[in-house]
C-alpha cells in the first residue's frame, strides 16, 4: 500500500480510509487492505490515482458489504477492477470473475 500510495501523505490519506472503511462497514482488516493494494496498484500513474481510486474503492467495499460478500468474494471483486483498471478495458474474464 505504501508503494502504491506513491507519496507518505497518500499512504497516510489511504491507511486512514482502510481503517475508518473497514470498522464502519464490519469488514475484514486484511482482506480490505489487500482488495485496496490491488486496486491502488493498476491505477497508479493513472487519471485514477489518488482520491477516485479511494472513491472507488470506498463504493466496492459499501456495495461488498451490502450484498453479505465473504472476504474472498471481495477480494475477487476488486482484482476483477483492478484488472480492469490496468488494461484499460473490460474483457469477459473480469466479468465472469
Amino acid at each position: 500500500i505504501r508503494f502504491a500510495s506513491g507519496s507518505t501523505l497518500e499512504y497516510q490519506k489511504n491507511t486512514q480510509l482502510l481503517n475508518q472503511t473497514a470498522d464502519r462497514l464490519g469488514l475484514n482488516l486484511q482482506a480490505t487492505q489487500e482488495g485496496f493494494k490491488t486496486l491502488a496498484g493498476s491505477t497508479r500513474g493513472t487519471a485514477l490515482e489518488g482520491q477516485q481510486t479511494r472513491d472507488i474503492f470506498e463504493g466496492l467495499a459499501m456495495a461488498s458489504s451490502a450484498m453479505s460478500l465473504s472476504s474472498e468474494e471481495s477480494k475477487g471483486a476488486f482484482l476483477a477492477l483492478g484488472q480492469i483498471a490496468g488494461k484499460g478495458k473490460v474483457s469477459m474474464e473480469e466479468l465472469r470473475g
